[in-house]
């Protein structure tokens, strides 16, 4: 999800994406800038593509570049849409490769270790990931057309400091 006039940050470059990330970055790494020099977090489904245990180390980092009011966008894959689907059709590889990635199909070995699923949310746990990270105030909002029926993207804001 390459996006023209944003800094786009990722594990690798995908052969699939339409030009490689600005930033070469890993999640378990600090995010390459100071505090609060950000005005806008776009998080598109990073957070099933890492370890649960680390889920809280990154919106804490998140949180230190967000700018005061700065927008946090978080889109995920909702298993309350998907997994009902994949039961009706466990052997759909579309259906599969939602739940658990692409698992390094087709795309060489060294992609393997960043091409799979490690978390599902849905509404209600990726809620909780957000407040429990300093964001408890997250509307659902819509940014891709009806084909991701699947999504699910909160938008929030970093809170002003109180004086």
């Amino acid at each position: 999800d390459i996006r023209d006039g944003w800094v786009n940050l990722d594990a690798v470059a995908w052969p699939s994406a339409r030009r490689p990330p600005d930033v070469i970055w890993e999640a378990h790494q600090p995010l390459p800038y100071g505090d609060e020099m950000v005005a806008e977090v776009y998080a598109g489904y990073l957070f099933l593509h890492v370890e649960p245990s680390r889920h809280d180390g990154l919106l804490a980092e998140i949180r230190r570049v967000l700018k005061p009011g700065g927008f946090l966008t978080v889109g995920e894959v909702d298993m309350a849409k998907l997994l009902p689907r994949w039961l009706a059709e466990p052997s759909d590889p579309y259906l599969s490769g939602l739940v658990w990635g692409e698992q390094g199909k087709d795309l060489g070995y060294e992609m393997a270790a960043w091409d799979k699923h490690c978390q599902g949310f849905t509404e209600d746990s990726l809620r909780a990931l957000l407040a429990r990270g300093g964001f408890p105030a997250a509307a659902r909002i819509n940014i891709h057309d009806a084909a991701v029926w699947y999504e699910l993207t909160l938008e929030t804001r970093k809170a002003h400091a109180v004086p």
